[in-house]
């Protein structure tokens, strides 16, 4: 067996000062001169505009969707009735239910 170093001391060395802590105490809030009291508050500013990725996610895409589903149940009612899946009473009812 290897002998075991010998502990390290807590206990500072003779003849050094104790550190002064690390975190100074807060200041105190200086008054704020940079405007005159009664003076008008800076306007906020204007949030950035909507970004082209956020416009195609939110935007484009949503209305592009609707747009080829709503092609596609055109179609669709068009075949079936050419293939007469659709009688005529239930074409005028989906009609007048569609608009």
């Amino acid at each position: 067996m290897a002998p075991q170093p010998a502990p390290i001391p807590d206990q500072p060395r003779p003849g050094t000062a104790p550190l002064p802590p690390l975190r100074q105490p807060p200041l105190e809030k200086a008054p704020s001169m940079l405007r005159p009291p009664g003076a008008p508050k800076a306007a906020p500013p204007k949030p950035a505009g909507v970004s082209l990725e956020q416009r195609l996610g939110a935007s484009w895409l949503n209305k592009i969707g609707i747009v080829v589903l709503l092609l596609g149940a055109v179609f669709f009612f068009q075949y079936a009735a050419q293939k007469g899946w659709i009688n005529p009473t239930l074409r005028v009812l989906i009609v007048a239910l569609g608009g």
